[in-house]
């Protein structure tokens, strides 16, 4: 499928999204590229074989969940996973959360499109979702050992990085945008919303698979 074939789909992720996995993948069946992750943890031993199976490549920061904060985990996720999606060749990178289901992935010929169109090298809604040509984009992130940052948050980074880079971008914050196009939602957020939560209480509970202990709430 033209546009489909050679886009790369990244998802970034962290332990405590692990209930939001199972939609995602399902929104991603039958899609035709390349699926990689990048993942926030010492190594990927606690996940499920037929979850890794579903990927081209896992990177992973090496680093226990959560101690490079929220911002640099995030970057060192950015920076492995271009570099993942680099060597396997693909032409184009849809970067996502691994808590966001594109249920509407057959747009992203259009959205190639319109990169070609306005001679754009990036589509973003900053580090949450972008859409571009993985190599100079690599090359963007990897300005910096990201991982000795100290402040600043990971939004910061990009729109630095990828301006120092001379990347043509266009940068589109508006959510609902990104929904019509992609058919995104942002599941962890929508779960809280529905039982009066904030964002901050569904991380609470998305740990399935935890390292020797009890996971989260699976309802």
């Amino acid at each position: 499928m033209p546009g489909l074939n050679d886009t790369a789909i990244l998802l970034t992720a962290h332990p405590r999204q692990q209930k939001w996995w199972g939609p995602v993948l399902l929104s991603l069946e039958c899609y035709p590229g390349p699926l990689v992750l990048a993942y926030d943890d010492i190594d990927v031993e606690p996940i499920p074989a037929a979850i890794l199976e579903r990927f081209a490549r896992v990177v992973v920061t090496g680093t226990p969940a959560g101690s490079l904060g929220q911002a640099i985990g995030e970057l060192v996720c950015l920076q492995l996973g271009l570099r993942a999606v680099v060597g396997l060749g693909a032409a184009c990178v849809l970067k996502l959360g691994f808590d966001e289901p594109p249920w509407r992935w057959r747009n992203i010929t259009e959205l190639r499109a319109l990169l070609a169109a306005e001679s754009l090298d990036c589509l973003d809604c900053e580090t949450r979702v972008f859409l571009g040509a993985p190599a100079l984009l690599s090359r963007a992130l990897d300005a910096t050992d990201v991982s000795t940052r100290r402040g600043g948050s990971a939004e910061c980074y990009w729109t630095w990085a990828l301006g120092a880079a001379g990347v043509r971008r266009r940068r589109l914050d508006e959510r609902a945008w990104w929904e019509r196009q992609l058919g995104l939602i942002h599941l962890q957020g929508e779960y809280a919303a529905n039982v009066g939560q904030r964002n901050s209480w569904s991380w609470t509970i998305g740990e399935l698979w935890p390292r020797g202990g009890q996971g989260g709430d699976d309802a």
